[in-house]
């Protein structure tokens, strides 16, 4: 299902809020990069002639400051409104509704449980991710690097996964129990269909890998509302998130608990 990129042209040509997304999403990174890679290729070559190697050290952080990092942060901000969008014309294209209707009262209500939600998949994430990385460091370090790198590599693939399957989740009015019991169940799936974003990315450099990241995340998007996952459930949940959501449940009772709530 992750790479069945050729169904999606049909899809856009459906819509003109997805196309409009889509095209906006993929153009704003291909010129981030296109401008990152006439730096690396180009001026910078030039440059180093001109002044010699030192000066390009302090270049790169001037440039990493100027343009990547402010880049990126509006990257990030712009995306949640490409992605939701994206998301929200794919259910509606599909036919995917919520499958419980809320009144106006009951989403006020629960307004403030979802913030709750999010807050605290937040933490779970950021949890599994830094566990993840500190195994495979673990791992190079007695002498097991090829299984470090084959564990870190698994672990990016199902945060992939969950990121894109996630916004259609919350888009079909699912809480965070039910995203992770459905996710735990469905492990051997996910797990490939966060696979090819993740070779793709893999030991690039940071802005690289990032912005390789989010031109193809819109993608993954549209497949994630056209994927099956529900008729590949696994005979034996794997509980992934169980020691993240342990640790953030120990973080915020702590947190809590200091201020005397």
């Amino acid at each position: 299902d992750a790479m069945q990129y050729h169904t999606l042209w049909p899809m856009l040509r459906r819509s003109r809020e997805l196309w409009q997304a889509v095209r906006d999403a993929l153009m704003f990174n291909v010129l981030w990069m296109a401008i990152s890679f006439l730096k690396n290729c180009l001026v910078f070559y030039w440059v180093r002639d001109l002044v010699g190697e030192d000066a390009i050290v302090v270049m790169e952080w001037v440039f990493l400051i100027t343009w990547n990092i402010p880049i990126y942060v509006l990257l990030v901000c712009l995306s949640i409104f490409w992605h939701n969008t994206i998301v929200q014309e794919a259910c509606m294209l599909t036919n995917r509704r919520p499958y419980r209707q809320l009144d106006p009262m009951q989403v006020l209500l629960e307004s403030s449980s979802k913030v709750a939600d999010e807050v605290y998949r937040m933490l779970v994430v950021a949890i599994f991710y830094a566990c993840a990385k500190v195994l495979q460091l673990v791992l190079g370090q007695v002498g097991l690097a090829p299984v470090g790198t084959v564990v870190y590599c698994i672990s990016t693939s199902w945060m992939a996964a969950f990121y894109a399957m996630e916004y259609v989740w919350t888009t079909l009015g699912w809480n965070l129990k039910e995203r992770i019991h459905f996710f735990e169940r469905r492990w051997s799936y996910l797990a490939g269909f966060g696979l090819p974003i993740t070779l793709a990315t893999y030991s690039k450099t940071f802005v690289t890998a990032a912005a390789l990241y989010a031109f193809l995340f819109p993608l993954l998007l549209l497949l994630a509302v056209k994927a099956t996952p529900k008729d590949h459930k696994d005979p034996q949940r794997l509980r992934l998130f169980a020691p993240g959501m342990a640790a953030a449940h120990a973080l915020v009772s702590r947190c809590l608990h200091s201020f005397g709530w």
